[in-house]
């Protein structure tokens, strides 16, 4: 997918979208704008419940790929 297609279905700018790409900063909500414009989600936990919530998705994944 060309840049200024990603960034048109998020509905932010293709500078935006570049200037993420390329790890300059950017604002959450634009952000935000580019997680759901390409389906995915962000998660923030404390770094403590990190490792509890990586063994239940793997135990999940183990479970998806035995069915």
């Amino acid at each position: 997918m060309r840049i200024d297609d990603a960034a048109a279905l998020s509905g932010i700018s293709s500078d935006v979208l570049s200037r993420l790409e390329n790890g300059k900063p950017v604002t959450v909500d634009k952000l935000m704008l580019v997680l759901e414009g390409l389906g995915l989600r962000m998660l923030v936990l404390p770094k403590a419940d990190v490792p509890a919530v990586e063994a239940m998705l793997g135990k999940a994944a183990d479970l998806d790929a035995s069915q």
